[in-house]
């Protein structure tokens, strides 16, 4: 049954206690709303909070498990909508102004939580990335994954590409480039699991099934399509492969029922495993990672019956993993984390960039290699071929921010670091912000742009999401209507967001990626031995900051690459563990302006500030007219 809810507003509901973004613009606190809770509910809080763990038994190696909701806004964790992640929030921490990375993609933000590093680091810049100049000279067949990724943009959730890439020279057996927190732990000593989700589980362990990884015994890892150690296989075998994999799509939700089977093999399987070694000596860490509510956003759009459908299933499954947790006496030895890696919002018009660059004579055609385009939903990567010269790079990099800075769709554009100073946010092109200073840039796997596309706050998908809602595509024939894929909507939901979806999602369907206040605002909660009790931390914090913090909680921080110059990345969020208190962080914003022929862009990103660690947390565009008489398409020529 759907929960009756009343429409949401952008700092929350109208009725239903929930979890609320920050107010607009400013990204201030994001305190639990002080309504008074139905009896029921109040039954609920009080026993979770007299139920919560204490101090870790001396005896007790430290355990941290993380459980990510694929793409869980905020405001959806309410009593009615997920009961079992509302209470563990008001039990022990919640992270009232949490981050993600940008860009807010599963991938960027798997390896970053996985690594306690930044994309700059990681070299994880993208779900969707272009490494044919990395691979040139790689050794593999004339078809494949590594074929197909020597030629255009690869798609980083696929197992067999990732499996592929950590076994090239190129990329040194790593594919991201750091060692992981749960490696160290392995070479430590420690125990890992890793259940869930192809792709960003991979990131946890890139050397799965690698002749240096630790025995069996130390490690276990599930996904949609891969397993180890290999001893699974007679049971795994059947429903671990492409084939269950391509299945899960058509469940309804899509994967509801995949990820409560994943979960009883995290609770069969890892779970005991990760006590059997704590009650020895033995850190641990485990992962449980879902597929929704992401899936089911994008297939049928937020706000929709299978969007609540889905976020009941993800609640289920934490309520199983808690009294797992509880029957196995983990209550007082293991800290639990619930986060999501980025937000949502809902695709207000479908832009496909590479069809208007070559409409624009900015991209030779369709297939041309001088600008190739990797689509990731709510941001664009961008790479220029290797073989153009210097002058002509900057000048076809100038064209290309010159013309998409003009656009409604276009929101902040990020490309390679320009000259430093008291404007170092500054990129090289103008009009442009620095790779670098967003800690964007990787040097081996750096793309020439990053385009994200603009988030509006202030407009809901009332008039969006529905199949009969109007669709648009906006592509080398103009704006065109196309069908509207999405589900009937049952409540409106604030934020919505161009986005080059490809063929996968159109008007009314979920979209994340971009830099606005909807998709970079995600869940962060926990609760355990080393947390505070009933805190809500009013902090800026990142999914940078928490890879660090279960780094830390693990005694598990990995080395770091000589070529880093900032050290460390991220901070330990030291006021919600025990006896932590309050830290200071001020409000701050920075613009990038570019003057064109008949306008001039201002282009502000939001963001707060701890010392120097930054969380960008929404972007503002606007457009001053110059010259009315003159057209923003001239400065393409």
């Amino acid at each position: 049954m759907i929960p009756v809810m009343q429409p949401m507003n952008y700092r929350g509901a109208q009725g239903t206690p929930q979890l609320s973004y920050p107010a607009r613009g400013r990204w201030r606190m994001a305190a639990l709303i002080a309504i008074a809770l139905s009896a029921a509910m109040g039954l609920l809080v009080a026993a979770a909070a007299r139920s919560a763990p204490t101090e870790r038994p001396r005896s007790a190696a430290p355990l941290v498990i993380l459980m990510v909701w694929d793409g869980l806004r905020p405001d959806s964790v309410s009593p009615a909508n997920t009961p079992n992640l509302y209470a563990l929030a008001h039990q022990g921490v919640y992270l009232a102004h949490h981050h993600a990375m940008y860009p807010s993609l599963t991938m960027v933000n798997a390896a970053t939580l996985a690594t306690g590093a930044p994309p700059s680091v990681t070299g994880i810049i993208a779900n969707s990335m272009f490494l044919g100049p990395l691979l040139e000279g790689a050794a593999g067949p004339a078809s494949g994954p590594l074929a197909r990724a020597r030629v255009a943009p690869a798609n980083l959730e696929k197992s067999d590409l990732l499996s592929a890439l950590s076994s090239t020279a190129q990329f040194k057996d790593r594919v991201v480039d750091v060692p992981s927190i749960a490696q160290e732990v392995l070479r430590t000593g420690g125990y890992f699991g890793i259940v869930g989700k192809s792709g960003p589980t991979f990131l946890f362990d890139d050397r799965i099934g690698g002749a240096d990884r630790k025995g069996a015994s130390d490690e276990i890892f599930i996904s949609d399509d891969q397993f180890a150690p290999q001893s699974l296989a007679p049971e795994l075998q059947g429903r671990i492969n492409l084939a269950a994999l391509k299945a899960a799509f058509h469940e309804s939700p899509p994967f509801g029922e995949q990820d409560a089977l994943l979960t009883r093999d995290f609770i069969d399987r890892a779970l005991p495993a990760a006590a059997a070694a704590i009650n020895s000596g033995r850190p641990a860490l485990l992962v449980l990672w879902q597929h929704n509510p992401d899936i089911t956003e994008h297939a049928a759009g937020v706000g929709t019956a299978a969007f609540y459908q889905a976020l009941a299933g993800c609640d289920a499954n934490l309520g199983k993993l808690r009294a797992a947790m509880a029957a196995l006496h983990l209550e007082n030895k293991a800290d639990l984390v619930v986060v999501s890696d980025h937000g949502f919002a809902t695709i207000k018009m479908r832009v496909s960039l590479a069809e208007l660059l070559v409409a624009q004579r900015l991209k030779k055609s369709a297939t041309s290699d001088d600008v190739t385009v990797a689509h990731n939903f709510g941001s664009d990567v961008l790479y220029l071929s290797p073989h153009l010269d210097s002058a002509s790079r900057s000048g076809l990099l100038r064209k290309i921010v010159n013309y998409a800075a003009a656009q409604e769709w276009c929101g902040p554009i990020f490309s390679r670091p320009g000259a430093s100073g008291d404007n170092g946010y500054l990129g090289e092109i103008p009009g442009t912000f620095s790779q670098a200073w967003f800690d964007l840039f990787n040097p081996a796997r750096a793309p020439d742009l990053i385009i994200s596309f603009r988030e509006l706050p202030d407009e809901d998908n009332s008039a969006l999401t529905g199949p009969r809602a109007p669709a648009f595509v906006l592509g080398k024939d103009g704006k065109q209507a196309e069908q509207n894929h999405s589900q009937p909507l049952v409540h409106p939901m604030p934020g919505v967001s161009y986005a080059d979806s490809g063929a996968m999602a159109t008007t009314g369907n979920g979209s994340h990626g971009a830099l606005g206040e909807y998709e970079m605002h995600n869940f962060g909660a926990a609760a355990g031995p080393d947390f505070r009790r009933a805190y809500v931390d009013n902090a800026p914090t990142s999914n940078l900051d928490l890879g660090r913090t279960i780094a830390a909680l693990l005694h598990a921080q990995p080395a770091v690459p000589a070529r880093q110059p900032r050290l460390p990345w991220g901070r330990v969020i030291g006021e919600a563990l025990r006896n932590g208190t309050a830290v200071a962080h001020q409000h701050t914003r920075v613009s990038a302006t570019l003057n064109l022929p008949a306008q001039r862009v201002v282009t502000t990103i939001e963001m707060d500030r701890i010392g120097d660690e930054k969380y960008p947390g929404g972007a503002t565009v606007s457009h001053v007219a110059i010259d009315a008489k003159q057209s923003a398409s001239a400065v393409s020529q």
